[in-house]
């Protein structure tokens, strides 16, 4: 009844906006299915918690634009996939560390050392070492990053602060971290004690309440595991959606997560794993055609060039393979791991290290050209090669550009926080690279003097993506940026609600992201974002965004220039 009241209640400020711009009533058929879209979803509760859905996540996909079926629409191919059963929306939990309790009716679960549950008033506790403690607000997060330097002194990157370090320990609850003599990096995490390869460990744990209190939603910084039995999601793999009608073509499962972008060349999807494993998958059926083992996880990206596929891995091995086969055509040796992902100009290949090296080969032979050293460490970002120059990030707050053909330096351009994750990427004759602190910088190539600027609320991890007169890229403050790639100012933002890792993709107009909210969406662009489907469940029947719905209807319904400007553009308005 309350429902009816309301919904009549819209209509009549509907018709009273019409009243005063004197619109006609019938053609505002799509502002009044949009209102009633995201209305509904805060009214009719009781249903949704009473639905089931096979859960298929598309949390943070990384994405490439193939078009599968020759259909001349755009299709996709999504990297880290998850796979799991069926939940009641109830008290969903969706949680990727070590199990050991889950009561799906009551929202309680206990994982490594922590438990966790919601109260009567949809309050979000947990319990550490046997101390209880309820949340302020309704995450609870734990991100934690150790590494040795340089200079055998442990660093502490919590919840994406530094932290300050004596006697090289460091240490909360339920954790220990240090080094001892022999420059080892130990870990104690609950009476678990290992020692960390390569001088590194990171950990990324949270558990989220939705806004109406109805689930507990975890993550936990290991992907995969067979939980099928507590009813949560399993494994990670790559999935082919169709571009017409949302439909999942075919979908592979690796043995361990997927966490780069799927590269697409000759009718394959080229894609490494954290299983140790290469793939090659046939972009037509989705079965594999040849899988490569390697020593160590892989997390870069594949380079293909003349019918060879270039990768690294985290032991610090790169390689070279043959397309068609899968079979080694040689590999190179770096002194530590390997996460930058690799570029190829001119029948030479390069890419970054964790030794705090760039190196180029000789992408027939493998043979070093030449390899330069930096400051600090190079961590995920990835070269870009422009005007004879390689140009990368680095933890030291520069970006650096080396001539392409020798390894000498160009030029250095320094920001005002560190870069980690994001690599530039190169438009309209200016580099564009985003930092720790979330700014986006537009650099001239030539001189690396910056043109402009802009700001935003959190790190910026992903590349820009760069077409004619537009520029998008992602924040982890939950926005989807779209710029003037020329001048740097806003044409319109998006608010996803959900932090954002990775880069959107681009067609037609159309732009393709996800969050860790676990859906897969796509927005218009010449209509200020406006929202054209989004996946949840990775079924069709599941395309609903309210939050971008709701925003968009915000965003419209501001002032009544935006108003007009709405309805013109969808040749909405009254041409009596």
């Amino acid at each position: 009844m309350k429902f009816i009241n309301s919904t009549k209640m819209l209509m009549f400020f509907i018709k009273s906006l019409l009243s005063i711009f004197n619109y006609n009533q019938k053609r505002l058929l799509f502002i009044t299915s949009l209102s009633f879209c995201f209305f509904s979803c805060s009214s009719d509760q009781k249903s949704m918690n009473e639905r089931t859905w096979n859960l298929k996540q598309f949390r943070d996909a990384k994405m490439t634009i193939v078009d599968i079926n020759n259909d001349k629409v755009t299709d996709i191919i999504a990297s880290g996939y998850q796979k799991g059963g069926t939940t009641d929306l109830k008290r969903l939990l969706f949680i990727e560390s070590d199990l050991k309790k889950f009561e799906s009716d009551t929202g309680k679960w206990e994982g490594r050392g922590y438990s966790f549950y919601i109260d009567k008033e949809y309050k979000l506790w947990y319990k550490v070492n046997g101390k209880s403690e309820k949340l302020k607000g309704s995450v609870f997060k734990s991100n934690v990053e150790a590494l040795i330097n340089d200079k055998g002194k442990l660093e502490i990157l919590y919840n994406d602060k530094r932290e300050s370090v004596s006697n090289n320990k460091w240490e909360i609850p339920g954790l220990k971290i240090w080094v001892d003599k022999n420059e080892r990096l130990w870990v104690d995490e609950f009476d678990n004690k290992i020692i960390a390869k390569n001088k590194k460990w990171k950990r990324k744990f949270s558990v989220i309440v939705n806004p109406l209190g109805e689930y507990i939603r975890g993550t936990g910084y290991k992907r995969g595991g067979k939980l099928d039995k507590d009813r949560i999601p399993v494994g990670d793999s790559v999935a082919a959606i169709d571009g017409k009608t949302q439909k999942i073509l075919w979908s592979f499962q690796a043995r361990d997560s997927i966490e780069n972008y799927p590269s697409y060349s000759s009718g394959k999807i080229f894609v490494g794993s954290k299983d140790k494993s290469f793939y090659a998958i046939n972009t037509d059926s989705g079965k594999l055609s040849w899988k490569f083992m390697t020593e160590s996880e892989i997390d870069t990206t594949a380079a293909i060039y003349k019918n060879k596929v270039f990768f690294g891995n985290k032991y610090g091995k790169f390689y070279a393979l043959n397309t068609s086969r899968g079979s080694l055509l040689w590999s190179f040796q770096a002194r530590a791991g390997i996460d930058s992902s690799p570029s190829i100009y001119e029948n030479k290949v390069y890419f970054g290290s964790w030794d705090r090296n760039i190196y180029c080969l000789n992408a027939n032979t493998g043979k070093l050209i030449w390899k330069q050293s930096l400051p600090s460490y190079i961590g995920k970002s990835s070269p870009v090669i422009y005007e004879d120059k390689v140009i990368i990030g680095s933890w030291d707050k520069n970006v650096y550009a080396f001539d392409a053909n020798t390894g000498k330096t160009e030029w250095v351009f320094k920001t005002d926080d560190w870069i980690d994750k994001a690599s530039p990427a190169v438009g309209n004759g200016l580099i564009y690279i985003g930092n720790k602190k979330g700014a986006l910088y537009a650099i001239y190539p030539e001189t690396g003097e910056m043109k402009w600027r802009f700001n935003t609320g959190d790190a910026i991890t992903s590349s820009p993506v760069i077409t004619k007169n537009r520029l998008y890229f992602t924040s982890r403050d939950g926005y989807l940026y779209c710029l003037n790639p020329f001048s740097g100012k806003m044409i319109w933002e998006n608010k996803i609600r959900y932090r954002m890792f990775s880069s959107p993709a681009v067609s037609d107009g159309r732009i393709f992201y996800s969050s860790l909210n676990g859906t897969l969406n796509s927005i218009n662009d010449y209509d200020m974002g406006k929202p054209i489907w989004s996946m949840f469940g990775g079924e069709p029947e599941h395309k609903n965004e309210f939050s971008a719905a709701a925003s968009y209807g915000k965003k419209m319904s501001a002032k009544k220039s935006e108003i007009e400007k709405f309805l013109e553009d969808n040749n909405l308005k009254n041409k009596n």
